[in-house]
Parts: C-alpha cells; structure tokens; sequence
C-alpha cells in the first residue's frame, strides 16, 4: 500500500541527502562556499539568451539566438548562473555590485574574478 511507496521515496532520497550533506560539511571544511540552487528548467531555457529551447539527442538548440550545445553543459551553464545570483544579490544590497547579464561573452573569466572577489572579501588564503 502507501507505506510501501512511502518507504521507497524515503530510501531513493537518502543518497542523495548523504551526498549534499557531505558536499557542503567538506566545502566548509575547506573554507569553500556552498548554497544549493533548483535545477528547475536549467535544461530547457538557453544558457546565452534565456529563451526556451529544444533538446534533441543529447543537443540543446535556441532559435532565437543560434546557440547550439551539448544539453548538459547548456544546464550546467544555468545552475552556474544561478548559484553566482545567489551570492551576487546579497552583495549588490549590501553597496557590492550587480551581475550585468551578457556584460562580458568569457564565462571563465567571469568566474575568476567573482572567486577573485570571495577569496578578497572573506580574507580566504589560496590553497
């Protein structure tokens, strides 16, 4: 009956638990930040332009902008974007700065100078 069903989702989910629950007690462990973002259409809105695209066979294509990627790093792209809001908007009320989208095309280089940023702001040494 429901307990059986109830049961199942219980163990299905407890992985998953476990490994979040590690992932963030290691990346505070070793001074690394961790915050959690839903995965909610990261694999269907366009990681350049935001509008809602089609995924075939693994691709990912926009026709708005032409974008045309492997599905999955089109998601990572998004829940990258994501996680970086998440520690921006704090930033921004507290007189930091704003994420401009589409700002610079070089996603790496973004990423270096926003963990450039943390490790400055927080007085992290590197590793």
């Amino acid at each position: 009956g429901d307990n059986g069903r109830v049961m199942k989702r219980k163990l299905h989910r407890f992985p998953h638990y476990e490994l979040r629950r590690q992932l963030e007690y290691k990346a505070h462990w070793n001074g690394i930040g961790y915050v959690e973002v839903s995965e909610a259409w990261t694999s269907q809105l366009c990681s350049r332009c935001g509008t809602k695209g089609e995924r075939n066979a693994g691709v990912f294509r926009c026709d708005n902008c032409g974008l045309e990627v492997h599905s999955d790093k089109n998601g990572a792209h998004n829940i990258g974007r994501r996680a970086l809001g998440k520690f921006l908007k704090p930033l921004s009320r507290a007189g930091g700065f704003v994420a401009s989208p589409g700002a610079g095309s070089d996603d790496l280089t973004a990423l270096r100078d926003f963990y450039s940023l943390m490790k400055s702001a927080s007085g992290m040494q590197p590793h």
